[in-house]
């Protein structure tokens, strides 16, 4: 994985028409353990591959932090560091075969319906859950996910768990139980891009196999831990590389003036974070060091930085959490050498 957005980890995918020698393979694709599901943008594709695909009149609204993504469910094969999968359910955003997206998704941060927007070709979610939406919207109409189409508008709906769009790796043939991330460290004064691994499977090959590791179980219906800093304990607590930043309250820190997202403390500081597992009650302490972003960030040169912002309502260990780390993510249900997911452990 590297990137050329501040802390943002790509990889390149071959995207077929199902069944055909029809393929394009599209680079930077965001890399993200916080959703679920491969979303690519229209204008990324060639018209050749679109109009291959089968026609759909589903859609599907996905909120992310900073916007949302509309767009149609299609179905596609995909080639992937050397894992085939077939038939995978996929959302296409920005199709405009579709209605406008609802007021209820378009209202929730604006919409990322190009690569200008979104920052990416597209994002691959390889998170802790098989599906996007799973048993919520399998049974609920009104799920914020998933709307039929006809004519010019569209209604929301519910969507079986086989037509939902997919985690990649959980339709894989052999390493679909979770993933394997490494990147290196990154300095205090940051750096350019940088390079890692991503794997697939936990223990089905060599090179995936687990060592000495300390593993955290994850809430099996939200994917989340708790996570306490100082005096303040955040009941919400997830790992998310599609996050560029370490998200959480502090009022220690000042807010940047000219990144005005995140922390710009007056010297580089390091803080503790203790993590509790959602079972069990062996929680562990991490370190997270926080720098002056304006500083960091002020040469266009720096993509890669240890850096942290304000949230009141939850915790995020962002892309920074993952620098110099090996990191394993194992989905839910999926059985690995060191028990059912989901869990993350380093």
């Amino acid at each position: 994985m590297s990137g050329n957005s501040l802390n943002a980890g790509y990889i390149s995918i071959t995207v077929c028409a199902h069944g055909t020698n029809t393929c394009q393979t599209v680079d930077h694709i965001i890399v993200d353990t916080g959703s679920m599901g491969l979303r690519l943008e229209s204008d990324a594709l060639n018209s050749s591959l679109v109009s291959t695909l089968p026609p759909s009149s589903t859609g599907e609204c996905v909120v992310f932090g900073i916007g949302a993504t509309w767009g149609s469910v299609r179905t596609v094969d995909v080639q992937i560091g050397g894992e085939n999968i077939t038939n995978l359910p996929i959302q296409m955003i920005g199709d405009n075969t579709l209605p406008n997206a609802p007021a209820t998704c378009s209202n929730t941060g604006g919409l990322m319906d190009t690569p200008t927007t979104l920052g990416a070709n597209g994002i691959i979610g390889i998170g802790a859950f098989q599906q996007d939406c799973g048993s919520l919207c399998a049974n609920n109409a009104n799920n914020g996910y998933y709307y039929h189409c006809t004519g010019g508008s569209c209604t929301a709906a519910t969507e079986p768990t086989t037509s939902q769009v997919a985690n990649p790796v959980s339709l894989m043939s052999v390493d679909n139980n979770g993933t394997v991330i490494t990147l290196p460290p990154v300095s205090a004064n940051g750096s350019g891009p940088i390079t890692g691994t991503l794997l697939f499977g936990i223990g089905t090959q060599a090179n995936n196999t687990p060592g000495q590791i300390t593993q955290l179980a994850e809430n099996p219906s939200t994917g989340d831990i708790s996570a306490t800093i100082g005096s303040t304990t955040y009941q919400s607590a997830i790992v998310d590389t599609g996050t560029n930043a370490i998200f959480y309250g502090s009022s220690a820190f000042p807010v940047c003036n000219v990144n005005s997202f995140l922390y710009c403390p007056t010297s580089t500081t390091t803080v503790t974070a203790t993590l509790t597992p959602y079972t069990g009650t062996t929680p562990i302490n991490t370190s997270l060091t926080i720098v002056n972003a304006d500083n960091v960030l002020s040469s266009n040169s720096i993509v890669a930085a240890p850096v942290a912002g304000p949230s009141s309502s939850m915790m995020i260990l962002g892309m920074p959490f993952y620098f110099g780390k090996t990191i394993y993510t194992a989905i839910k249900g999926s059985n690995t050498p060191l028990g059912s997911g989901p869990w993350f452990g380093y």
